[in-house]
């Protein structure tokens, strides 16, 4: 069976990645004071999305859209 190699991935990909997870809790946190969490989180997805900085890399952008609609997918299981 053939592995995947390991390698070491470059700052320039770690360090958005981090700050965009950093971001994902930082803004959330005085939204979830008045009961609309969500507002932090979609606040946070277009200040590093294409439209305004595009800090994000196509593929994580499109990775992060994929886990979105798989939450989506359970939430609506979850509630039938």
């Amino acid at each position: 069976m053939d592995s995947v190699p390991y390698y070491e991935p470059a700052l320039s990909i770690l360090l958005p990645l981090s700050s965009f997870l950093l971001c994902l809790q930082i803004l959330a946190y005085p939204f979830n004071l008045v009961s609309s969490g969500l507002l932090g989180q979609i606040l946070t997805g277009v200040i590093f999305a294409a439209p305004l900085t595009s800090w994000l890399p196509l593929s994580a952008q499109e990775a992060i859209v994929q886990l979105g609609y798989i939450g989506l997918v359970l939430l609506c299981y979850e509630g039938i």
